[in-house]
C-alpha cells in the first residue's frame, strides 16, 4: 500500500452537510417491503448473443437496464433494434445506461437516438446500483408512481 497517500488533513465541507441534513429531515419516510419487480442489468458487448434478449421476454423480466457502448452507442444492427422493440412491446421498461462512469450519456450517436425514438429510458446521473435500485423500486410500485416519469427525478439523492 506504499503507493497510497493519506492526508491527514480531511476538510469537510460543514454547509454541505447542513444542506443535506435539512433536505432529509423533510422527506417523508416510507417502508417498502413489496420489493418484487424482476429487474435484470445486461452489459452489451460487441458480437453479443441477441437471443439473451429472447429469453428475457419470455422469464417475464419487467425492467431491463443496458449498459451501452461509451456515452450511449448501441450496436449498428437492425435486428439489435428489433429485439429492443420487442421487449417494449412486451411491456418491459428499458433503460439505456452509459458504461462511461464520469458524466452521463449524451446520446449524440443515430442509433442511440433511434433507441430512445422507440421508447428506451434515458438513466440521468446515476451509478449502476442505482439505477438498479430505483428500476426495482419502481417497479414494485407501479401502481403508485409513472415509472418513465419518476427514473430520472431525484428521490433519495441517487442522482449524482
Amino acid at each position: 500500500f506504499e503507493q497510497w497517500i493519506w492526508n491527514k488533513d480531511l476538510s469537510i465541507n460543514q454547509m454541505q452537510l447542513v444542506k443535506i441534513d435539512r433536505i432529509l429531515s423533510q422527506q417523508s419516510r416510507e417502508i417498502f417491503d413489496n420489493i418484487n419487480a424482476k429487474v435484470v442489468m445486461l452489459k452489451l458487448v460487441p458480437g453479443m448473443d441477441l437471443k439473451y434478449f429472447d429469453y428475457l421476454v419470455q422469464a417475464g423480466i419487467e425492467g431491463l437496464i443496458l449498459e451501452w457502448y461509451g456515452d450511449g452507442n448501441v450496436p449498428t444492427d437492425n435486428k439489435f433494434q428489433d429485439k429492443i422493440r420487442m421487449c417494449i412491446d412486451a411491456g418491459m421498461i428499458v433503460v439505456l445506461k452509459s458504461q462511461c462512469h464520469t458524466w452521463p450519456a449524451e446520446h449524440k450517436y443515430e442509433w442511440a437516438q433511434a433507441a430512445l425514438n422507440l421508447g428506451v429510458v434515458s438513466w440521468s446521473t446515476m451509478t449502476s446500483e442505482a439505477a438498479y435500485t430505483k428500476l426495482l423500486w419502481l417497479l414494485s410500485n407501479k401502481n403508485r408512481y409513472n415509472v418513465k416519469e419518476m427514473f430520472n427525478k431525484n428521490v433519495s439523492w441517487e442522482l449524482l
